[in-house]
């Protein structure tokens, strides 16, 4: 076999035909759209290629090295190895044989989503000259506006940053369902996709409840507190109850403050009790008795106190995440 090299490392929309083609990572959204560009690719420059997926979980010693046999009429072929990392040893031996004698003819694509297991195939694969290694890790908050563009722009339409954010807050925990409702909204629209639009569809389906607004105010990711919750607000969530999880979370805290915690704080199921404690470690004695005049003054505001209770709130939280420090 030819001298290690290292593979040339792309993004999944950058694909190109190779000998070998290693997608990497944990994003399976990432992975298909990859693959599915990788084989138009090749069905554009062979009509005729032969594609055959290998699956480990089924896999029957000396497949892969049959399918990766030159054929008599040298016909185009894609191999792919559907999830290597739960290969057993047959197949991970068969994978470092096929590597060595690969015809020119035939694209070898394995789904890789990390871990320990097919690790010396991963060095293999990654030797063989020519290799690329397609990058399926998660994506960062801003990458995640660069990936609902680009989906919107290759299905032939327009989206407006206020549309994309709005898109990412309802599908940020499903990547895959974030580009196929990218797609749709091309599709219903007529190209061009506004705020509005992407309101109407994902009505009922935005991921944001008062308990993840409380987590990150409490775990001091001042940001996301505030995004989460304006978010909340703008698609229709009530102050009062946003409201009521934060200040279980405020009153768990004063409960476990300090060393003399036994009547409430015992009343308090176990998980509870680990979570305020972790929580109110965070904070001096000072800031969380303010906390405590603050909520009681907020929950004024929410309750008709108050003509903009979103303020109040918003201000509650910044106080929360910030950690009385502002």
């Amino acid at each position: 076999m030819a001298t290690a090299s290292k593979p040339q490392k792309l993004r999944y929309n950058a694909i190109k035909p190779a000998p070998v083609v290693l997608l990497y990572g944990k994003v399976d959204a990432l992975a298909e759209r990859g693959y599915q560009d990788l084989r138009q690719q090749l069905k554009t420059q062979h009509p005729d290629l032969l594609v055959t997926d290998i699956d480990p979980l089924n896999y029957q010693p000396g497949q892969l090295l049959t399918e990766a046999s030159p054929s008599l009429f040298g016909e185009p072929r894609l191999l792919f190895v559907t999830s290597l990392e739960k290969a057993g040893a047959r197949l991970i031996s068969d994978l470092k044989e096929v590597v060595q004698f690969l015809d020119p003819q035939t694209t070898l694509a394995v789904r890789h989503r990390g871990g320990n297991t097919g690790a010396a195939a991963l060095k293999v694969l990654r030797a063989v000259p020519g290799a690329i290694e397609v990058d399926c890790a998660e994506m960062k908050a801003a990458e995640r506006v660069g990936f609902v563009t680009e989906v919107v722009d290759r299905a032939g339409g327009k989206i407006s940053h206020a549309a994309v954010q709005l898109l990412i807050d309802a599908y940020a925990d499903d990547l895959a369902e974030l580009a196929s409702i990218s797609e749709q909204l091309v599709r219903d629209t007529g190209g061009v996709v506004t705020e509005s639009h992407v309101a109407v569809i994902t009505a009922g389906r935005v991921e944001v409840n008062a308990f993840k607004i409380a987590d990150h105010a409490c775990a001091g990711r001042h940001g996301d507190a505030l995004v989460t919750l304006r978010h909340a607000l703008a698609t229709g969530a009530n102050c009062v109850q946003l409201l009521a999880a934060i200040n279980l979370r405020v009153r768990n805290m004063a409960r476990v403050f300090g060393a003399g915690q036994s009547g409430q704080a015992a009343q308090m199921a176990p998980w509870q009790r680990q979570q305020a404690k972790r929580d109110a470690s965070r904070w001096r004695e000072t800031d969380l008795a303010r906390a405590i005049d603050l909520a009681a003054e907020t929950e004024w505001c929410v309750k008709g106190g108050s003509k903009d209770p979103e303020f109040a709130l918003e201000r509650y939280v910044s106080f929360i995440a910030k950690r009385g420090r502002i």
